[in-house]
């Protein structure tokens, strides 16, 4: 079943508070008729692009723990400097979804 959006609404508002939802809809990330919907349906509106960066990161620091591992894995001999490596990188990765978790959590 599709959902058809053939459904206007209008509101009036003044120059103050247009403005003020202008800029809203500017730091959401979203366009202005997402925006209001979720707004008016109360569901948490967040910012994918705050995001990007920490998940691209993240990502990151999982490719580096893939190529540590295929090379555990290959036999490669596992020295201090590569445990140490890989602890600190764990470190960061739970350092970094603690963060953005949090942030989720205070736009909920």
């Amino acid at each position: 079943m599709s959902r058809k959006k053939n459904i206007q609404f209008l509101i009036r508002t003044d120059e103050h508070s247009a403005n003020t939802i202008r800029q809203k809809v500017a730091s959401s990330g979203l366009s202005q008729q997402d925006y209001l919907l979720k707004a008016a349906l109360e569901a948490p509106i967040t910012n994918p692009a705050a995001y990007r960066e920490l998940l691209t990161e993240y990502k990151r620091q999982g490719n580096n723990l893939n190529q540590l591992t295929r090379a555990v894995n290959s036999g490669d001999s596992i020295s201090p400097e590569l445990i140490h490596l890989i602890n600190t990188l764990m470190e960061e990765r739970t350092y970094i979804w603690q963060l953005l978790n949090r942030s989720i959590q205070r736009q909920a």
